[in-house]
């Protein structure tokens, strides 16, 4: 099946009756709203960027600059300007790339491999090697997963897994081991022995990261068909925290694993497939293993099935499998490693602290997430909520709001890091700006003919301009 043939089924599927987003009623907004909100969403995030500078200089901590989470000083070298012009090209590319004589297959390896090429150059604009391969190094030499991996490496995985709870975890020094299930370290551990500590393993975990590509398309096709699914892999491929924190966060890793299991259930609810259902579940299950974020997939999952799916039986028929496959994981986990979810969760450790008041962080967290969207596919992907509604999108995004905003004894949140650590919500953003600008490309001939290209291009800028400025990763 061509992809123009695979749209055409989509809408035919959808007209008998599965209507996973609010379709355009006869009148779409006018073709000015969408600039005018991007414009003045950018600049009431520099507005509030400035204003935190100013009250910030009355606080003594580390970063001098909020909301953003990092050392604020500029810093240039010439991988910059290729990182610029790597930009530029990809964005003057992006009409061949939504074309439908390119067929999908082979669009997303193209887009992830772009991206993760990209990640690379704008990560070195500073002119350090430090930004790629913070996350990979070995005891004595940092504070991050690595510091406390002999005592993986002495015990072994199944003991190590097994007694992690009660008897490991307080031997742990580093926060990324004492905030993460024993998945994450077991996982670190397997990417450097592998791949070693150097660019190969960095590279790995870039290409991991960039496959929130492939999800952010699952999430948009069932929104609106191939074309919004490309522009929503565009779009994510290109926001500042997928291309600043590729190389240097395991998050990245944690990104795709819980956008892909996210984006296969709602692929599953819009299929009405209950093997699907079943594989996504799996797949949140092992998730768990490195990332307690997991549960709040599976709860979105469950809010976005009993909104938008009003016959109970069907509720049941995609939950149960689900739920099936979710509980064979963990039972898979804990017999062949001894991996306790439970018990895991039960101990983590919680160590969010910040000066500023909570008051603060209810502007500044979602301040912060905005920017590393980029400000122009923020702006889309907030029309594109109210317009079309795309259900998990609303799911996930407002319930990441609630979540950050209750104590931070409860969620563990560092105040402004949720740049990483909320990189899997990007695709599900990415897929309502897509539908947003889909929209804003039937009522003006311009975006048509330019529009991708001028977005992609913000989007990768922002991500050069936030890295020469903010030193993100110290």
């Amino acid at each position: 099946m061509t992809t123009a043939e695979s749209s055409r089924a989509l809408d035919r599927d959808r007209a008998e009756g599965d209507d996973f987003v609010r379709r355009p009623g006869p009148r779409l907004p006018p073709a000015w709203l969408y600039p005018a909100v991007i414009a003045v969403l950018g600049v009431g995030l520099w507005a509030f960027r400035l204003w935190s500078e100013q009250q910030h200089r009355a606080i003594r901590v580390r970063f001098k600059a909020p909301p953003i989470y990092g050392t604020y000083f500029f810093e240039w070298s010439w991988y910059g300007w290729i990182a610029v012009g790597g930009v530029i090209v990809f964005a003057l590319l992006t009409p061949r790339l939504l074309s439908p004589r390119l067929h999908t297959a082979l669009f997303l390896p193209i887009t992830a491999a772009v991206a993760t090429v990209l990640s690379y150059y704008v990560n070195m604009t500073r002119g350090s090697t430090y930004q790629l391969l913070r996350v990979l190094c070995t005891p004595g030499q940092c504070e991050h997963y690595g510091a406390d991996v002999a005592v993986l490496r002495v015990v072994g995985v199944h003991k190590f897994v097994a007694g992690f709870p009660h008897e490991y975890r307080p031997l742990m020094t580093s926060v990324e081991n004492r905030t993460h299930p024993p998945g994450a370290l077991v996982v670190w551990n397997w990417i450097v022995e592998t791949f070693g500590t150097g660019m190969r393993a960095a590279w790995f975990m870039a290409a991991c990261t960039m496959l929130v590509v492939v999800a952010a398309w699952l999430l948009g096709y069932v929104a609106g068909g191939d074309r919004v699914g490309r522009v929503a892999a565009l779009l994510v491929a290109v926001a500042p925290a997928t291309l600043l924190f590729g190389f240097t966060a395991m998050d990245g890793i944690y990104a795709t694993l819980l956008s892909l299991s996210g984006a296969c259930f709602l692929f599953a609810l819009y299929r009405k497939s209950a093997t699907l259902a079943a594989l996504a579940g799996f797949a949140l299950g092992m998730t768990s293993f490195v990332t307690y974020a997991a549960a709040l997939i599976v709860v979105a999952c469950g809010i976005t099935t009993i909104l938008w799916t009003r016959d109970p039986k069907a509720i049941l028929r995609a939950l149960l499998p689900a739920a099936a496959g979710g509980l064979f994981a963990l039972v898979l986990l804990r017999v062949t490693v001894g991996f306790d979810l439970f018990a895991s969760n039960s101990t983590v450790s919680r160590m969010a602290y910040s000066p500023r008041p909570l008051s603060y962080w209810a502007f500044g967290t979602p301040a912060v997430f905005l920017i590393f969207a980029g400000f122009a596919t923020a702006g889309l992907a907030l029309i594109g909520m109210v317009t079309r509604r795309p259900p998990m999108t609303i799911v996930v995004l407002v319930g990441m709001l609630i979540f950050a905003d209750l104590p931070r004894t409860i969620t563990g949140l560092q105040p402004g890091e949720i740049e990483r650590t909320w990189l899997f919500v990007q695709p599900f953003f990415a897929a309502a700006a897509a539908l947003a600008f889909v929209d804003w490309e039937r009522v003006s001939r311009l975006v048509r003919q330019y529009g991708i290209a001028a977005i992609v291009a913000l989007g990768g800028l922002s991500a050069v301009l936030i890295q020469a400025f903010y030193d993100t990763n110290r």
